[in-house]
C-alpha cells in the first residue's frame, strides 16, 4: 500500500453509507504504524440511540469486484459516541496472510443496519461488495453465487456456495442440517447462567435470549441441545459474532428458538428459508422493511 508505506501516521475520515451511497461525514480514524505494529484510534459521532447498538469493525481489502473484510474488533458506544483503539500486527492480520499494507480502509457495521466506511486508497467504496473474510478458504465471488439465478432476485448479499445448495432431485433439504430435538426444560436454567444475555428485540415475544457461537455447539450438546451447522448459520455467526438461543411465547405455545442475525431482503429470505430459518423478526421495529436488521429463526422442537 503506497500510502501506508510513505506515511507512518495519517488521518482518514468516516462516512455513513445509505443504500450503498456515500452520505455524511461522521468521524475519523487516526492510524500510526511503528515497530511492526499498527495502532488505530477510531472516533464516531452519531445520534443518541434509545438502546446500545453493536458496532463491528472490519479492515477491507479491495480484490477484483469485492471487498474482503477482516474482523478487527467491536466498538463501545456511549451517549452518541463510539471510541475504539485497535492495535494489530503489521503482518498476518487476524492470522490471515494479509498485511496492514494490503488494507484499503475500514468498514464498520452496526446492528441497526447502518454502515460506516473510510478508505485511504483512491478508490470508491461499494458496501454491497463487502464480504467477511473466511479463514478456512479465501473469498471467491464465483463461489458465492446463488443456486438458481431465475428464482433469486438481484442483490449483493449472497451467502451460499453452489456446492452447499441442493437440487430438487436430492432427498434431504439443507434445513435438515439443524437437528430437531426436544428441549430439556431442566437444563434451560443452566444455559441462562452459562451464556451472556442479550435482548435485541422491541418486545418480549422472544425473550431470555443468550448469545452463543458455533464453537459452543459441543457444550450445548451436553445440555441436550443437538445443533448441527450449515453455511447460512456459520456465515451469520461469523458476520455478527454470535447467534441466539431464546424462548418464544405465543398464545397457544411456548417454544425455544435458534436465531441467526441478518439483514432483511428477498435474497436473504430465500437463503434463510432453504437452510431452515423461515421466520424473521426485526430487532428494533415491529415493521419488516428491506435493509432492516433482525434475526432469522426456527423453532427447536
Amino acid at each position: 500500500m503506497d500510502h501506508l508505506s510513505e506515511y507512518q501516521r495519517f488521518v482518514s475520515y468516516f462516512y455513513e453509507y445509505c443504500n450503498n451511497e456515500k452520505s455524511k461525514n461522521c468521524g475519523f480514524v487516526r492510524t500510526e504504524i511503528r515497530n511492526h505494529q499498527c495502532n488505530m484510534d477510531i472516533h464516531l459521532k452519531l445520534p443518541i440511540y434509545p438502546f446500545t447498538p453493536i458496532f463491528t469493525i472490519y479492515g477491507f481489502i479491495p480484490e477484483k469486484e469485492q471487498l474482503a473484510g477482516i474482523l478487527l474488533g467491536q466498538g463501545a458506544y456511549h451517549h452518541g459516541l463510539v471510541h475504539v483503539v485497535l492495535s494489530i500486527p503489521e503482518k498476518n492480520i487476524a492470522e490471515t496472510s494479509y498485511n496492514v499494507h494490503d488494507l484499503g480502509g475500514l468498514l464498520i457495521q452496526c446492528d441497526t443496519g447502518q454502515i460506516f466506511a473510510t478508505a485511504w486508497k483512491e478508490a470508491p467504496i461499494h458496501p454491497e461488495l463487502f464480504t467477511p473474510f473466511s479463514r478456512e478458504e479465501p473469498i471467491s465471488a464465483a463461489s458465492l453465487e446463488p443456486p438458481c439465478e431465475e428464482i433469486v432476485p438481484e442483490s449483493s448479499e449472497t451467502f451460499v456456495s453452489t456446492e452447499d445448495t441442493l437440487s430438487s432431485s436430492e432427498e434431504h433439504p439443507p434445513e435438515k442440517n439443524i437437528s430437531q430435538t426436544t428441549i430439556p426444560w431442566d437444563t434451560w436454567g443452566k444455559i441462562q447462567h452459562t451464556y451472556p444475555h442479550i435482548q435485541p428485540f422491541f418486545d418480549d415475544e422472544i425473550h431470555q435470549c443468550v448469545k452463543i457461537s458455533t464453537d459452543d455447539f459441543p457444550k450445548l450438546a451436553e445440555y441436550g441441545f443437538f445443533i448441527d451447522n450449515n453455511q447460512f448459520l456459520s456465515h451469520g455467526c461469523h458476520m455478527y459474532q454470535h447467534i441466539l438461543l431464546g424462548k418464544l411465547d405465543r398464545k397457544d405455545s411456548k417454544d425455544y428458538i435458534l436465531a441467526v442475525p441478518g439483514i432483511y431482503n428477498e435474497k436473504e429470505c430465500f437463503l434463510a428459508s432453504i437452510f431452515g430459518f423461515p421466520n424473521f423478526k426485526p430487532s428494533r421495529n415491529p415493521l419488516i422493511r428491506p435493509g432492516q436488521f433482525g434475526y432469522w429463526y426456527r423453532l427447536l422442537y
